[in-house]
């Protein structure tokens, strides 16, 4: 199954070293920074369309069973840089938007096709009434069992996070203003 969360992240800075740009509101579709094994950095575009999908970007995967499906059996493992990402809380029928944050500067990722797809797990549970998934996030340290076939993704995250404007919801709106609570 195809996990439907994480539509948005930040991403400031040049981690890699390779041009990337500021971007506090990374839409799916976008060029995006990522790193596999054998690459050092390249850009990518966020989202995989299928004809079975219909018009929808594949964006997004389940870290428990990816490698049970058969689209991401040439996958390529890869680490994508970021400084939080955004999410939507549905609260009486009004969706607040949320800008989350961790010490983790990376999310596991998999290129299929060339192209960008971010694992998910369940999410923590200081989060979770924000939505129940989140992107899996990888320290420094792991970045090499992450590469080498770890898929252990056990370990608590440390996740903090606040409301921010709904200005956000226009993927157009790339400033960091944005991102401050409300």
């Amino acid at each position: 199954m195809i996990a439907n969360m994480c539509g948005r992240y930040v991403l400031s800075g040049d981690p890699f070293g390779i041009g990337s740009q500021d971007n506090f509101n990374v839409s799916p579709g976008a060029k995006v920074p990522v790193k596999t094994l054998n690459c050092d950095g390249q850009i990518v575009s966020w989202g995989l369309t299928k004809k079975w999908a219909g018009s929808k970007l594949i964006i997004n995967a389940r870290s428990e069973t990816y490698l049970d499906k058969y689209l991401f059996r040439n996958s390529v493992k890869c680490i994508v840089p970021h400084n939080g990402w955004i999410e939507w809380a549905t609260d009486q029928n009004t969706k607040k938007p949320y800008y989350l944050y961790t010490d983790r500067p990376y999310f596991a990722g998999l290129l299929v096709e060339d192209k960008l797809i971010i694992l998910t797990k369940q999410a923590e549970s200081n989060i979770s009434f924000i939505h129940n998934r989140q992107p899996v996030l990888i320290n420094k340290y792991e970045v090499g069992d992450w590469f080498m076939g770890s898929n252990a993704f056990k370990e608590q995250d440390k996740i903090l996070f606040h409301e921010i404007s709904k200005e956000i919801n226009n993927p157009n709106h790339n400033n960091q203003k944005f991102l401050n609570p409300v």
